[in-house]
């Protein structure tokens, strides 16, 4: 089982390519918000170097957001006319949770943070349950001054995303022993969302291209 990702939720192009088994390939490009320039030499690019042609693909995933609006809208339309023109599942990706998926299980909780173009940023809650991130919060959106809010304080946490320092001080005055992954983990890239890909089409997920829109946010603060 093959599955193409794509991810340009942020300014970062990138695709990937994974099994059932493992990741096969990841590409990024951080040229910046060039995401119709880019991405269909990105695609090429991974598909020819990993040696495998679109007819040995069983299903695209791409990512939906929360992220930049003209980004997710160009992915989306290129994913969806791919996979027309493959004849194979097209599959819807949330961006944060493609975001959660590259860190280590090494809390009891995580936290996904991307800034909105707005000067807001999206957010979400996991809890690890058997090496597992799941999902325990909707997807947010929350100005800078509240960022730490309806996080678990008394738990161990691990954050990764759009973390500048004030949102760094902001989260440890508010849990002293909260942990922030590495570069590497900050921003979703293709491989992890054609990893998600993989566990939901597993799963029977199987949408028609026309099912797949960008995740839009209304504010919510909740707490777990």
């Amino acid at each position: 089982m093959n599955v193409l990702g794509i991810e340009t939720a942020t300014e970062v192009c990138s695709t990937g390519l994974s099994n059932e088994n493992s990741i096969i390939a990841d590409y990024r490009l951080n040229r910046g918000y060039t995401h119709a320039e880019m991405l269909p030499g990105a695609v090429k690019h991974i598909m020819k170097q990993s040696n495998i042609s679109m007819k040995d693909l069983d299903a695209i995933a791409v990512s939906i957001g929360p992220g930049s609006f003209t980004g997710l809208r160009i992915g989306i339309g290129f994913a969806k006319g791919l996979a027309k023109g493959c004849n194979i599942p097209l599959i819807g990706v949330p961006t944060l949770d493609a975001l959660v998926k590259q860190l280590p299980f090494a809390a009891e909780f995580a936290a996904t943070i991307l800034k909105s173009r707005k000067g807001e940023y999206y957010r979400a809650v996991y809890r690890n349950e058997n090496n597992a991130w799941i999902l325990k919060t909707k997807y947010e959106t929350l100005p800078e001054k509240d960022i730490h809010k309806g996080l678990p304080a008394d738990k161990s946490i691990i954050i990764t995303g759009d973390i500048n320092g004030f949102l760094r001080s902001q989260i440890k005055n508010y849990i002293k022993s909260a942990i922030f992954a590495n570069y590497d983990y900050f921003m979703p890239n293709g491989s992890s969302v054609s990893s998600e890909g993989i566990k939901k089409l597993s799963k029977g997920t199987n949408s028609v291209e026309d099912s797949v829109t960008p995740i839009y946010l209304n504010k919510y603060l909740g707490a777990l």
